[in-house]
């Protein structure tokens, strides 16, 4: 077959995986690609579909380990509020312990008030009632004084 530039572009071409059948007018053979470079082709693709699927899977892996973490991350916010709840319901609970305390003590200082008003009341009775006794006895006193002088 003559080597004419037609056949050198085809040979390239065919090496590459493009095949262009030529047929001679005088007969020759197509021309065939070569099966060395076919093969080196093959196993490059071969090649670079692996690597596609182990891009693929460590994506995989990212996006999984992502997913855990967000979902860790959630887990921990979630304990956090319920912690905080916890925290201030016992707040709450504190709060409303310290106002019964506080409402305690008021009610027993106005128990005290009022039994000291109350001693003080009784003690001013006994005191009126004292004095009325002093002055009836001086009345008496003064009456019987005043008929013995008659």
């Amino acid at each position: 077959m003559q080597n004419n530039s037609l056949d050198i572009i085809l040979q390239i071409l065919a090496e590459n995986g493009i095949k262009i059948i030529k047929f001679q007018i005088n007969g020759d053979s197509p021309i065939k690609p070569n099966p060395t470079i076919n093969n080196n082709n093959n196993n490059n693709n071969n090649n670079n579909i692996n690597n596609n699927n182990n891009n693929n899977n460590n994506n995989n892996n990212i996006n999984n380990n992502n997913n855990n973490n967000n979902n860790n991350n959630n887990n921990n916010n979630n304990n956090n509020n319920n912690n905080n709840n916890n925290n201030n319901n016992n707040n709450n609970n504190n709060n409303n312990n310290n106002n019964n305390n506080n409402n305690n003590n008021n009610n027993n200082n106005n128990n005290n008030n009022n039994n000291n008003n109350n001693n003080n009341n009784n003690n001013n009775n006994n005191n009126n009632n004292n004095n009325n006794n002093n002055n009836n006895k001086y009345n008496n006193n003064n009456n019987n004084n005043n008929n013995n002088k008659k």
